[in-house]
């Protein structure tokens, strides 16, 4: 791993799962971890995490598809750590359905929470970025995005779209 001493790292989706290992490792590694989420209780045991090993953590509640939220994780951000380094785009979801008996609002929200979260996470972070003189934007993707599989269409279809 890298020195990430002093440098501010958003982690979506952090409150689980690959998104709390991402957090807690970035964290081990020096950096100041803005936990989101929608689960306010799993986004306290992350920063929990995170201070028990030494790190630092805050947690703001974010739902990925509303570009609200967005704008105040951002302004959260800025209010804590005055900057922004690196966006980790991981927050995501997974439903696995047969394309003839999927809802059409299905693979909607499967292509918000997917790809279009993506979207509105580098729209608001770039320019925090930028100001820092540059970092690291990492969107977290699937082999399913490159090749489909069973029942896979909208989640297939939403991490193709995030590769790309």
């Amino acid at each position: 791993m890298v020195d990430l001493k002093g440098k501010i790292a958003l982690i979506t989706g952090s409150t689980s799962g690959i998104g709390r290992m991402c957090a807690l490792t970035f964290a081990r590694e020096g950096a100041s971890i803005v936990v989101t989420g929608r689960n306010e209780e799993r986004g306290a045991e992350s920063v929990e995490m995170i201070q028990n090993i030494g790190g630092e953590a805050i947690f703001v509640r974010q739902d990925v598809m509303e570009e609200i939220d967005w704008k105040n994780v951002i302004a959260e951000t800025l209010k804590e750590y005055d900057g922004l380094d690196i966006l980790i785009n991981n927050a995501g979801d997974c439903i696995l359905e047969p394309i003839d008996v999927m809802a059409f609002e299905t693979f909607l929200f499967m292509m918000r929470v997917n790809t279009e979260s993506c979207f509105l996470g580098m729209k608001y972070a770039i320019p925090e970025i930028q100001k820092q003189g540059g970092g690291s934007i990492i969107n977290m993707s699937s082999v399913a995005g490159l090749k489909g599989g069973l029942n896979g269409t909208a989640y297939g279809a939403s991490k193709g779209g995030m590769t790309a």
